[in-house]
Protein backbone atom coordinates (compact mmCIF):
# COMPACT_ATOMS: atom_id res chain seq x y z
CA UNK A 1 0.00 0.00 0.00
CA UNK A 2 1.18 3.37 -0.82
CA UNK A 3 0.14 6.76 0.21
CA UNK A 4 0.39 10.26 -1.80
CA UNK A 5 2.08 13.15 -0.35
CA UNK A 6 1.87 16.39 -2.13
CA UNK A 7 5.05 18.34 -1.40
CA UNK A 8 4.04 21.60 -0.03
CA UNK A 9 3.74 24.83 -1.77
CA UNK A 10 6.84 26.90 -2.52
CA UNK A 11 7.04 30.40 -3.29
CA UNK A 12 10.38 32.43 -3.33
CA UNK A 13 8.55 36.04 -4.04
CA UNK A 14 6.46 35.68 -1.12
CA UNK A 15 9.56 34.56 1.11
CA UNK A 16 11.59 37.48 -0.29
CA UNK A 17 8.27 40.05 0.83
CA UNK A 18 8.26 38.47 4.56
CA UNK A 19 11.60 38.55 4.95
CA UNK A 20 11.14 42.41 4.20
CA UNK A 21 8.57 42.81 6.50
CA UNK A 22 9.06 43.60 10.77
CA UNK A 23 9.30 41.19 12.95
CA UNK A 24 5.72 40.17 14.18
CA UNK A 25 6.56 40.07 18.09
CA UNK A 26 8.96 42.68 18.84
CA UNK A 27 8.97 45.23 15.40
CA UNK A 28 12.75 45.13 14.27
CA UNK A 29 13.48 43.92 10.88
CA UNK A 30 12.97 40.31 10.48
CA UNK A 31 15.82 37.77 9.71
CA UNK A 32 13.75 35.42 8.27
CA UNK A 33 10.50 33.84 7.70
CA UNK A 34 9.46 31.19 10.50
CA UNK A 35 7.24 28.20 8.61
CA UNK A 36 4.52 27.14 11.38
CA UNK A 37 5.84 23.23 13.18
CA UNK A 38 4.16 21.09 15.38
CA UNK A 39 1.05 21.69 14.70
CA UNK A 40 0.41 18.98 11.65
CA UNK A 41 2.02 20.84 8.93
CA UNK A 42 5.49 19.81 7.02
CA UNK A 43 7.24 17.10 8.85
CA UNK A 44 10.49 15.12 9.49
CA UNK A 45 12.78 16.92 7.60
CA UNK A 46 9.93 18.81 5.42
CA UNK A 47 8.86 22.62 6.41
CA UNK A 48 5.07 24.13 5.84
CA UNK A 49 3.83 25.33 2.94
CA UNK A 50 5.80 28.95 2.47
CA UNK A 51 2.05 30.85 2.78
CA UNK A 52 2.01 29.34 6.14
CA UNK A 53 5.24 31.29 7.64
CA UNK A 54 5.63 34.67 9.55
CA UNK A 55 8.55 37.58 9.77
CA UNK A 56 10.81 37.05 13.05
CA UNK A 57 13.72 37.98 14.41
CA UNK A 58 16.40 35.55 14.84
CA UNK A 59 16.12 35.22 18.81
CA UNK A 60 12.16 34.80 18.42
CA UNK A 61 12.56 32.34 15.68
CA UNK A 62 14.71 29.93 18.29
CA UNK A 63 11.83 30.53 20.69
CA UNK A 64 9.75 28.87 18.11
CA UNK A 65 11.89 25.74 17.38
CA UNK A 66 12.02 25.41 21.15
CA UNK A 67 8.35 24.63 21.84
CA UNK A 68 9.38 22.64 24.69
CA UNK A 69 10.30 25.58 26.57
CA UNK A 70 8.24 28.10 25.12
CA UNK A 71 4.59 25.89 24.83
CA UNK A 72 2.80 28.67 24.32
CA UNK A 73 3.98 29.73 21.06
CA UNK A 74 2.38 26.65 20.01
CA UNK A 75 -0.99 27.86 19.34
CA UNK A 76 0.00 31.69 18.50
CA UNK A 77 1.88 30.57 15.19
CA UNK A 78 -1.58 30.18 13.78
CA UNK A 79 -1.98 34.18 14.76
CA UNK A 80 0.95 35.51 13.64
CA UNK A 81 0.65 33.82 9.72
CA UNK A 82 -2.47 34.81 9.58
CA UNK A 83 -1.48 38.24 10.25
CA UNK A 84 1.28 37.95 7.61
CA UNK A 85 -1.17 36.59 4.88
CA UNK A 86 -3.46 39.43 5.77
CA UNK A 87 -0.89 42.04 5.39
CA UNK A 88 0.63 40.30 1.86
CA UNK A 89 -3.19 40.88 0.94
CA UNK A 90 -3.79 44.13 1.70
CA UNK A 91 -0.64 45.26 0.64
CA UNK A 92 -1.88 43.81 -3.32
CA UNK A 93 1.24 41.32 -2.93
CA UNK A 94 -1.13 38.70 -4.30
CA UNK A 95 -2.15 40.57 -7.49
CA UNK A 96 -0.86 38.69 -10.77
CA UNK A 97 1.20 36.02 -8.58
CA UNK A 98 0.57 32.52 -9.28
CA UNK A 99 -0.51 30.81 -6.57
Amino acid sequence: MSFFKDSPYRNKEYLDWVKEQPCVITGLPADDPHHVIGVGEGGTATKACDLLCFPVIREEHGKFHRLDLYPELRDEQWKYCAKTLQKALKSGFFKGVDI
